[in-house]
């Protein structure tokens, strides 16, 4: 019967979708490729994975304290390379401070130092960021990642959160977004000698959006394998700017021994799975 025959098309249609994974997906076929020797069995079993599309109709409102930005003034070293899947900032070391940049309060529930940026970005000008609002993506997504401080980090506590990753968004706009020069100088320079590395010097607190009281949070993972389970995710509302020029430097690298431009390097969002989206507003910085 016509009833059956439905039943049985729902049923399939279950079946196949749990099947298809990242790697069936023609848009980032060479990107998840790019990960071929590493453990993906937390990527398709994981209950927490990211990005996420955060629909801002179900979030729901929390106030936490203000983060606590220590030494993002500082001029920092890092050594920016083309890591076959995208660009990465290893921050090395602070030139004057002692300690790198840390972030606390603002809900994390720890100090976390920052470990590297790193860019996701796509083929065209309206997609390539991995965090989605609403369903809108953003052309390019900057990750800064962070790594909880502590003498050992307790495997048996009930929080989870070893790593806190900061997200922002870009957003195409008619002049070039003069906070990023330090990075574009590093691309220029990176392409141009034909080097695997270059070093940079950055300050943390001018990449960040001026507003960094409004934000979204929630549990995750990494977004590349092994996918580990173990992020706070803080999602900046305030989208950054970059110019069409600046985001079309970052598309003219390639995979390793290939002639493949490194393209589409975003992953796909996750199934929420019940998991709590926060829109949070703290006070301001003191």
């Amino acid at each position: 019967s016509d009833n059956m025959n439905i039943i049985a098309f729902i049923f399939l249609s279950f079946v196949c979708a749990r099947v298809y994974s990242e790697r069936d997906h023609p848009r980032n076929h060479a990107y998840w490729k790019s990960f071929e020797n590493l453990e993906k069995r937390l990527c398709k079993e994981g209950s927490r994975q990211s990005p996420i599309n955060i629909e801002k109709d179900k979030v729901i409102k929390a106030k936490f304290k203000p983060f606590h930005f220590e030494n993002y003034d500082a001029e920092v070293n890092a050594s920016m390379s083309n890591n076959g899947h995208s660009i990465v900032l290893e921050i090395k070391q602070s030139t004057k401070h002692t300690s790198l940049p840390r972030i606390s309060y603002g809900g994390l529930g720890g100090t976390y130092e920052i470990q590297e940026l790193h860019f996701h970005w796509g083929i065209n000008y309206n997609e390539g960021s991995e965090h989605r609002i609403s369903g809108t993506s953003f052309p390019i997504e900057l990750h800064m990642v962070h790594k909880k401080v502590g003498d050992k980090f307790d495997k048996n506590s009930m929080d989870l959160n070893e790593f806190a990753i900061l997200s922002m968004m870009f957003q195409i706009s008619t002049s070039q977004n003069s906070k990023l020069e330090p990075i574009i100088e590093g691309i220029h320079e990176l392409r141009e000698k034909e080097i695997n590395r270059t070093l940079i010097k950055l300050q943390m607190n001018k990449i960040l959006p001026r507003n960094v009281t409004e934000f979204f949070r929630y549990e995750g993972s990494f977004t590349v394998p092994s996918c580990n389970e173990t992020v706070i995710w803080t999602v900046f509302k305030e989208p950054l700017n970059i110019s069409k020029y600046q985001l079309y430097l970052f598309k003219q690298f390639k995979y390793p021994n290939s002639t493949t431009r490194i393209m589409n390097n975003y992953r796909e969002v996750q199934p929420l799975n019940g998991r709590i989206v926060f829109d949070v507003t703290t006070d301001k910085l003191i």
